[in-house]
């Protein structure tokens, strides 16, 4: 593959590869690797992804390849490099000619005692910053560096890290470790609409590396120096002591659709440390635009659409777990679904919640069209090709059978209420997954999986939920044709007991 014009690749592409043992890349134009991207590929033993635009690789990227012998990264765009997992067979590390300010927390820690791993090769890094971690993690692996050089802080501007210079100065072996600040870390960076970035870190546990924790009211004369930047315009903040949290508005330059590097830096009151790992965002799209016109007689009914990345494990398109009768959650927020006792480790507890940095929520509006036609008032959507936010959220990140791009990883929630005439019937259907609640009673369930080429949908009359004590309502089941479910069957095992008022909501 080298050699070719590939920009990205994803978590998809290499499934079924999983005995792939050389994989090189070298010479295209990819940008950017993402975890679980490598992951199927468990048996590789060389990868040469040099010569490319990279400027960034996730951390976990690697965590899967523990067979790996070769790595090339040369010739990229790379600022940060992530830890690497115990790869007993590692011999050679390649990332000369990038751009790296930064390695992640313990990047090489695991590779004391490793006999293997020769070459480390940071030939053309000239702006590392050197902190107390990057201090930790060389020294594990001193003797096999070519190359590479401290920029930050000021008093470490120009020490080598190169293993054949260790003999004599200027060489971060020979430095004063004091001299080698601990940076904040655990960045992270959420993107909290179109213009707005929140950064959060944790605090270091000293300033200079220590088994010690230095108090907080030690750190009264302590500043971080955050800042985000998509390679032009460059937001920065200075935050005091205790405060682990900083958010970029427009005001600051922050504009929709555009990726961000955010960093930390610690100021102990006397230097500026290296800044740290950085965490990488991309901000939302603006506002959607409400689609259509309604007319007089159509309903218009509000919609949240809670798109989620192609790296959620859930959202990857092959999950095959099939979701039955979730649990109704109500709450002021927005009514949600839950399928165990405990949400905080079910995933599926967050489908349908606002949850910055894990989804991102688009409001709109749908509109059921009044079909005048129709014996009885009847208010229906349908539609052949149900993409409504492509382009939005986390953007286009799955290709459809024809090779079309499109956003596929989002989950949809319209609540709203009705006046109960008491002659109503509903009707759902489609290619995905529906649960119908009425005040919080699961009336339709459509399940997608194991149907077929056939689109399955399902039917209820719930006229009989007027009756004094409510009534047991089956519901029906059909297949979609054209815009009207035909039924086929009833669905005994879904039957219901209902009670509503008529006139009520």
């Amino acid at each position: 593959m080298e050699n070719n014009k590939v920009t990205e690749i994803s978590s998809d592409t290499f499934l079924n590869h999983g005995t792939l043992q050389i994989l090189d890349m070298s010479g295209n134009g990819l940008k950017k690797i993402e975890q679980g991207t490598l992951d199927a590929l468990s048996d590789l033993t060389y990868l040469d992804m040099s010569s490319n635009n990279l400027t960034y690789i996730e951390p976990l990227s690697f965590s899967q390849l523990g067979d790996l012998q070769t790595i090339k990264l040369a010739d990229n765009e790379l600022i940060f490099f992530p830890k690497l997992p115990n790869m007993t067979n590692l011999k050679s590390l390649d990332l000369s000619n990038n751009l790296i300010r930064s390695f992640e927390i313990a990047a090489f820690t695991d590779f004391d005692g490793n006999k293997k791993f020769k070459t480390l090769t940071l030939t053309g890094n000239t702006d590392i910053g050197c902190d107390c971690y990057l201090l930790e993690t060389m020294t594990v692996v001193k003797s096999i560096i070519t190359d590479g050089e401290c920029s930050s802080p000021v008093g470490l501007a120009g020490i080598s890290l190169d293993s054949s210079s260790s003999g004599s100065l200027p060489h971060f072996l020979s430095a004063d470790p004091a001299l080698f600040l601990c940076s904040p870390y655990h960045v992270n960076a959420v993107a909290l609409s179109g213009t707005s970035i929140a950064v959060t870190w944790t605090r270091p546990n000293n300033s200079v590396s220590s088994t010690s924790y230095l108090p907080d009211a030690s750190t009264t004369p302590w500043q971080y120096y955050v800042f985000c930047t998509d390679g032009t315009v460059n937001a920065n903040a200075v935050v005091s002591s205790g405060t682990y949290t900083y958010t970029f508005t427009s005001v600051d330059g922050i504009q929709t659709e555009t990726e961000y590097i955010c960093a930390v830096a610690l100021h102990d009151g006397s230097s500026l440390s290296a800044y740290g790992s950085p965490a990488v965002v991309t901000t939302q799209v603006g506002s959607i635009t409400p689609g259509g016109t309604p007319g007089v007689s159509d309903w218009v009914l509000p919609i949240i659409y809670y798109d989620f990345s192609v790296t959620d494990s859930d959202f990857t398109g092959y999950a095959d777990t099939i979701i039955s009768k979730p649990t109704y959650v109500p709450s002021p927020y927005g009514a949600w679904l839950k399928r165990s006792s405990n949400p905080s480790f079910d995933t599926f507890s967050g489908w349908f919640v606002d949850n910055p940095g894990t989804n991102m929520a688009l409001n709109d509006t749908i509109i059921l069209t009044a079909d005048t036609g129709a014996s009885v008032p009847t208010h229906r959507y349908a539609t052949n090709s149900y993409f409504p936010i492509d382009g939005q959220g986390y953007g286009d990140q799955a290709k459809d059978c024809y090779a079309a791009w499109h956003n596929f990883g989002f989950t949809t929630a319209i609540r709203s209420g009705f006046i109960y005439q008491g002659n109503e019937t509903l009707t759902v259907g489609g290619g995905d997954d529906v649960w119908v609640y009425l005040n919080g009673v699961l009336v339709l369930e459509v399940i997608t999986r194991n149907a077929g080429t056939s689109i399955p949908c399902k039917q209820i009359d719930i006229s009989a939920a007027a009756t004094s004590g409510g009534a047991t309502i089956t519901p029906h089941y059909g297949t979609v044709s054209g815009s009207s479910c035909i039924i086929t069957s009833t669905v005994p095992s879904d039957a219901i007991t209902l009670e509503l008022e008529v006139t009520s909501l």
